[in-house]
């Protein structure tokens, strides 16, 4: 069963390079250009992992995860959070805090597939 993942960003060159990435990987891709329009996607379809960028008008990626968390519904979808704001790990190219995974703009697409391979993995099991 092909995975559905969610991208979420202001930014259309970047929805267009991870869709592009994403679904030569075999996923299907789905985006939103804000907050408000990726819980308008949400409410229709079951996503199995969410791309989230932070600063977006609107509202931002934080009060979008943010309704998610609160939702019994929505609580579980692992998110990635894709933003120019994180400070990038040396070794990793990616921060974890609390339940949160940052990746900082720019990214290495092999670490965030990666990831996001170990994520939706973790799902199935």
């Amino acid at each position: 069963m092909v995975k559905k993942i969610l991208v979420v960003d202001d930014e259309k060159d970047m929805v267009a390079v991870l869709s592009q990435r994403l679904k030569g990987a075999g996923y299907e891709v789905t985006s939103a250009s804000d907050g408000e329009e990726a819980l308008k996607a949400v409410k229709k379809e079951r996503f199995d992992l969410i791309l989230l960028d932070i600063i977006m008008p609107v509202m931002d990626g934080t009060q979008f995860a943010q309704i998610l968390r609160e939702n019994p519904k929505t609580k579980n979808i692992p998110i990635l959070f894709i933003t120019a704001l994180a400070t990038k790990q040396k070794d990793a190219g990616y921060v974890i805090t609390e339940s949160n995974i940052i990746f900082a703009k720019p990214f290495e697409s092999k670490e965030l597939l990666g990831k996001i391979d170990e994520l939706v993995n973790e799902l199935r099991d």
